[in-house]
């Protein structure tokens, strides 16, 4: 081979060298000694190739500079698969080489270039492309030359700068997921950006102009960035941020202001450091004068726009911003009972009492806000010598910062939920307080989300509490705030939300005593408030829940007010002040309003069957008061709805029917005092969780089996009952707001049984045994084996298609666990209902056949022990279903099933 060739066919130089050193290595001397010569040539050689790599990659650069025709061609070419090659291949590349390549990747991808973030969105090349940044910034010295160092360092950190510039355009494209790019043990290379702004220390001893201050606090913040997406997207995987770091990160940060615990070594220790810590490192002279070593510079020394105190703090602060998002993510998956992390809630405990760092007192109450999502944890914020509440009460100041009320509130909403949180709230008067910082003056209308939260707050507390009710009425501070938020405020979802506090002030106090009630709920008839339940009525027509809600509030006055208040309702909104009409809720009188929802005008939507029976019986109580109008409506109505019956289009007319399963209920009456329904329908999801149909994906579909029930909480509350014997303290259930077609039972046969269990009561309680009873009603219980094994006696009732879809439509709406309401569209039963009930069960029943089919062996008596009991129409079949059930109980209960509680 020639000297030539080797130095102009590197392929056929590698392999000749190969052969040469294998030859050199076999033998004490080559056999032709000139063959030594070529070695040198060849080193030569590759100098020259390092010089051609470093003109490539100019070219490339400029070639692809706001040109995408020659970005495509460059990266259908496999160009950035050679630039991944020689990355990767631990070469040491001269500084101006690595410049040159590292500003073609940049101008590949500045402009979001489809093709380029596409193939460059894979872990290979954003791991290298981080590890060479990561070895720049930590590690620069290798390519520094003798003397004044700072020209190196700008290169550096204009190259991290452009690397960084391509991690974001990945990210942010989202091509792939952030976990697809990231491994464990990469972290530690996003923290290492930090740490001269922890540590104080920068990784290099050699002064820095201010262009290299700027790009190391852009650096800083792009980390960052990226590590606010990854706390945002890989909280079902906190492996990234709780395993120890896989290596130790330069200048690990000063602990001076941590609080006394052991803080363990992984990212999200480092994060909370950072944001504790964080200042401009101390050889950063910010107004341009001192040098890294300490002397000060001539006064002819050219620094031009020296990087200012005050531009540093701004770029520090966002980046603290970032990493408070991403720990405020990382917080939705964090238990504030589990050892591992005790040591994160002392610092958030810590944060919450430094007033002067407003940034982390917010990212410690929306910490806090995010655990209290859960009621045990809720419930322990507020327990005993660790309760939270003298740190929310201390920062509930007029002067607060917005983002430290904001974070607040939000708390104080998910911790208003538990019964007993309502009382410990109200006692500590956090209404009164609420009111004091004035987040519903109108100099805050700005800020809606506080004030809406605001609301919220208040809307918990007095939901089931007629104690934090009254407080709210005695209080003309607050009643006084929340009118005025209601009249002024052109956020219809503030207004209903400030609407539905009054609604559940009435309906709390209603649920006391009348003496207990006293002039409290007089206070609730006034003006104001009757004509702020007549404007929900009318503004919020196109959600039931608040007609329903409205309608409620305004018979619970009717019934409960003092003389006179029916006359007061009927005319309270016929002439309203004229600085309370608001979008949405003007004023307008009532009685025409219920008469247009039981007699909607040609075109209007027709209401409910719930709601029209509503209206019926608030019209019926207002013209039983004696009031000529109403009388007269009720008349018209009255005419109007038999009008409609005799054309075959049925109106409601009485107070809707409670309970949805009539057998549960029927067996419930003959048990003792104290024994529980439990609805399986209360743990649907809520209505933005529920799936389109993958055949009708215009239809939401609420019968599906794996979806129709949240079944993580319908276990979790069963397993509750099993071992205390009581349900969960915050289970609550909407199902008596459902409209039910009652069929009764036999009344001697309901006797004889109701004897029965009382005799086995009675000998249980003998053995000095006590039976609590819980009946658990549902149409997919079956579907889960989890649910399945949590329940003792199993029953099924196996009714015809023409008789289920009858049903069915004789019910239509159904009121939500989450406070919503469902109404089933046309033809749901056939397309959804009916498909969802075969798949639920055709598991149980041979070939499938769920109508008729016999039950599979694994499911009969030497099994599962499923009863199946299939009644038709009518008093006699549901006496006859009602009769088979008592006795497998009993027989059951003989056999000593069920869980022993102590």
């Amino acid at each position: 081979m020639t000297e030539q060739a080797l130095s102009t066919d590197p392929t056929q130089s590698v392999s000749y060298l190969s052969l040469l050193v294998g030859r050199l290595e076999s033998s004490s001397s080559p056999s032709n000694p000139e063959e030594l010569l070529i070695i040198p040539n060849i080193l030569d050689s590759l100098a020259v190739w390092r010089q051609v790599v470093s003109q490539v990659g100019r070219v490339a650069s400029n070639l692809v500079a706001n040109d995408e025709v020659n970005r495509n061609r460059l990266v259908e070419t496999g160009y950035l698969q050679s630039l991944l090659t020689i990355f990767t291949a631990e070469l040491v590349l001269p500084l101006s080489t690595i410049k040159f390549l590292a500003a073609s990747l940049h101008n590949l991808t500045v402009e979001r270039h489809g093709s380029a973030v596409k193939e460059m969105a894979t872990q290979r090349y954003w791991r290298m492309m981080l590890q060479l940044a990561d070895g720049l910034y930590i590690f620069p010295e290798k390519y520094f030359i003798e003397g004044d160092a700072s020209s190196e360092l700008l290169d550096i950190t204009v190259i991290c700068e452009w690397l960084w510039s391509c991690l974001t355009a990945v990210i942010e494209d989202e091509v792939v997921p952030v976990k697809s790019l990231l491994l464990v043990d990469d972290v530690p290379l996003l923290l290492r950006f930090l740490s001269p702004f922890t540590s104080r220390e920068l990784p290099w001893k050699h002064k820095q102009s201010s262009t290299s201050q700027r790009r190391g606090l852009s650096l800083m913040t792009a980390a960052c960035s990226t590590i606010e997406s990854l706390g945002t997207n890989l909280t079902e995987n906190l492996d990234y941020f709780l395993s120890p770091l896989s290596f130790i990160i330069t200048h690990p940060g000063d602990l001076r202001d941590r609080p006394e615990t052991d803080d363990p070594s992984n990212a999200l220790a480092y994060l909370i450091d950072f944001l504790g810590t964080a200042s401009p490192p101390s050889s950063w002279d910010l107004n341009g004068r001192i040098t890294s070593s300490g002397h000060y510079l001539d006064e002819d020394a050219d620094e031009a726009d020296p990087l200012s105190f005050e531009d540093c703090e701004e770029s520090i602060a966002t980046g603290k911003a970032s990493i408070i998002r991403a720990v405020v993510a990382l917080s939705f998956e964090l238990e504030a009972t589990e050892d591992r992390l005790a040591w994160f809630w002392v610092h958030m405990r810590a944060w919450c009492r430094r007033l002067e760092r407003d940034d982390l007192v917010a990212c410690a109450f929306l910490s806090f806000g995010n655990v209290a999502r859960q009621d045990p944890s809720a419930i322990a914020l507020l327990s005993g010598t660790t309760s939270l509440l003298p740190e929310i009460m201390a920062s509930m100041k007029p002067e607060t910062n917005v983002l430290v009320q904001h974070a607040i509130v939000g708390l104080l909403k998910n911790l208003s939920i538990p019964a007993t949180n309502k009382v410990v709230l109200g006692e500590a008067n956090i209404i009164s307080k609420l009111a004091q910082m004035g987040v519903w003056r109108s100099g805050r209308d700005v800020l809606g989300s506080v004030q809406g939260a605001a609301v919220g707050v208040v809307k918990n507390l007095c939901k089931g509490n007629p104690i934090n009710s009254a407080s709210v009425i005695l209080d003309c501070n607050v009643t006084g705030q929340l009118l005025d938020l209601i009249s002024r405020s052109d956020d219809p979802a503030i207004r209903f939300e400030a609407a539905r506090v009054f609604v559940n002030i009435v309906t709390s106090l209603a649920s006391v005593s009348r003496g207990d009630r006293g002039k409290t709920l007089h206070l609730l008839v006034h003006d104001r408030i009757i004509a702020v339940f007549i404007r929900m009525l009318q503004g919020g027509r196109q959600y039931p829940v608040l007609v329903n809600e409205s309608i409620i509030a305004l018979s619970l006055l009717a019934a409960f007010g003092p003389s006179g208040t029916c006359a007061r309702i009927v005319h309270s909104s016929e002439a309203p002040p004229s600085n309370e009409i608001v979008s949405g809720m003007s004023g307008q009188a009532l009685l025409p309003i219920l008469c247009s929802i039981i007699i909607p005008k040609t075109g209007d939507e027709t209401a409910t069957p719930e709601i029209q029976a509503n209206v019926t019986t608030l019209l019926d109580q207002l013209a039983r008061s004696g009031n000529e109008e109403a009388r007269s409506a009720r008349m018209i109505v009255t005419s109007a709805v038999q009008n409609a019956r005799d054309r075959g289009h049925p109106v409601a007319g009485g107070a809707s029917c409670s309970g949805k399963t009539l057998l549960a209920k029927h067996i419930r009456n003959i048990l003792p005092s104290g024994s529980t329904i439990l609805h399986q329908d209360d743990f649907a999801p809520p209505i933005e969780d529920v799936p389109t149909s993958g055949k009708y994906p215009d239809l939401q579909d609420w019968d599906d089996p794996p979806t129709c029930i949240v079944w993580s909480k319908f276990r979790s509350t069963l397993g509750h009952v099993r071992s205390h014997g009581v349900l969960p303290t915050l289970h609550d259930s909407h199902d008596h707001l459902n409209k039910q077609i009652e069929v009764g039972i036999s009344q001697t046969v309901e006797k004889r049984w109701k004897n029965a269990f009382e005799t086995l009561a009675a000998d249980k309680a003998e053995r000095g045994i006590q039976l609590v009873w819980f009946i658990v009603d549902g149409f997919v219980l079956y579907w889960d084996q989890g649910v399945f094994d949590l329940v003792d006696v199993r029953l099924f009732l196996r009714v015809p298609h023409n008789i289920l879809k009858r049903r069915r439509e004789e019910r239509q709406v159904y009121v939500l666990q989450a406070g919503g309401v469902w109404e089933d569209p046309p033809d749901y039963f056939d397309q959804i209902v009916y498909p969802a009930y075969v798949k639920a069960h055709e598991h149980i029943f041979e070939d499938g056949n769920v109508e008729e089919g016999e039950l599979r062996e694994t499911w009969g008596l030497g099994g599962k022990s499923l009863q199946v009991m299939a009644p038709l129409e009518g008093e006699e079949e549901m006496t006859k279903a009602f009769q088979k059930s008592c006795e497998v109980i009993i027989e059951a209960c003989r056999g000593n099933i069920g869980t022993v509680v102590v």
